[in-house]
């Protein structure tokens, strides 16, 4: 049967001929199309950016609130604890107080404790804010862009300082703002000349 079945097929490609030079053409102009640029007509999402996750729904391919909050909040928290811990430990180590091993040893676990601690509830309680504050922006504008960034980080500063008056709480602001205007205008020159490995690592925190 399937000696048959492969002589059925010569026969239809004897009857068919070669193709023809319009045929060749057509073939040859398919061969050039890039999926990439296609792939959101077609319903799929990430094909533009190898190494990328594909996704059916263009929401899919923005995380959550709730995963931004839990990702900036963790970094953020885990990063203070251990830069506060550092700073805490050199100063248990140049205390005056510390006459012997056993008391410099406590002063340094005392110091890492405390500015650890300290610091990590600090940028912890400023990420939660500042996503809070991005997605908010996000929603009313309905648009996803640096601009939600820089008017996060302003609220954010706004916020966290509005307990030292309006003059302080307005500077932190326009301070948190513009650190996150910078930030995404680098990445942004860095993607639109080219440098893409060196824009997905400017950070980014939507």
């Amino acid at each position: 049967m399937g000696r048959d079945a492969g002589n059925d097929w010569s026969e239809l490609e004897a009857e068919a001929g070669p193709p023809s030079k319009q045929q060749q053409q057509t073939i040859s102009s398919l061969s050039g199309i890039d999926a990439a640029k296609l792939a959101p007509m077609l319903g799929v999402y990430g094909l533009s950016q190898p190494g990328r996750p594909e996704y059916l729904f263009p929401e899919q391919t923005q995380r959550s609130m709730f995963q931004q909050m839990t990702i900036n909040c963790g970094v953020s928290y885990g990063a203070g604890l251990v830069l506060g811990g550092l700073y805490g430990a050199s100063q248990g180590m140049r205390s005056q107080d510390a006459t012997n091993a056993k008391l410099r040893l406590n002063a340094i676990l005392n110091g890492a404790g405390k500015r650890g601690a300290a610091l990590g509830n600090s940028l912890g309680i400023l990420a939660l804010l500042y996503t809070c504050s991005e997605n908010a922006l996000s929603s009313i504008r309905d648009k996803k862009d640096v601009y939600n960034e820089i008017g996060g980080a302003a609220l954010t500063g706004l916020i966290y300082k509005s307990s030292r008056g309006i003059r302080v709480a307005t500077a932190a602001g326009l301070l948190a703002g513009s650190a996150l205007g910078l930030v995404g205008t680098v990445r942004h020159h860095l993607a639109k000349h080219g440098y893409h490995s060196f824009s997905q690592a400017v950070p980014k925190f939507t």
